[in-house]
């Protein structure tokens, strides 16, 4: 058999191939898309958890949303959003920026940021959060990155107690 023929008869083998495995892979049900949470994003940000779920709620700790975080490496930019989850509004945040080891909220503590915010949030509402926070460690490779919390100053007309980690 020559050279092209030998080539022929492949071709035609495979084409019958093709073709008997054609009916299987259409018998095939197509699976469902898997269903999963769109992800939170500034414009979609996840639902404020209830009060009572709150850890430190007595302190009035509030939830975060970063939506962004960059650095320069010499400041670093935090940009989100923070909510107020409880039925009466609060009157100025406190926010403690920590910076961290490793990336573990227990991790050992290399830098701190702290600021006051005189902003009302109303229940159920959310504010812009924008740090800028300049730190030496802002480039370094051994850090693990940032812990961010922030408490309210008043709720509703009782003033709160300072967090526990205030300076």
């Amino acid at each position: 058999m020559s050279w092209p023929t030998r080539r022929r008869h492949r071709r035609i083998a495979l084409a019958v191939v093709a073709l008997a495995t054609l009916p299987l892979a259409s018998c095939a049900r197509p699976r469902p898309p898997a269903k999963s949470k769109p992800p939170a994003t500034s414009a979609n940000p996840p639902p404020l958890p209830s009060p009572a779920n709150m850890p430190q709620a007595d302190l009035g700790l509030l939830p975060v949303f970063v939506t962004e975080q960059s650095s320069d490496g010499r400041v670093i930019q935090v940009r989100g959003l923070i909510g107020n989850p409880y039925p009466e509004p609060v009157d100025g945040v406190r926010v403690i920026v920590r910076i961290l080891l490793a990336p573990r909220s227990t991790s050992e503590e290399v830098d701190r940021f702290q600021k006051e915010y005189r902003t009302r949030i109303a229940s159920g509402e959310r504010t812009a959060l924008r740090l800028d926070i300049r730190t030496p460690y802002a480039r370094a490779e051994g850090t693990g990155g940032i812990f961010l919390q922030a408490f309210a100053i008043r709720r509703g007309s009782e003033y709160l107690p300072m967090p526990p980690d205030w300076r």
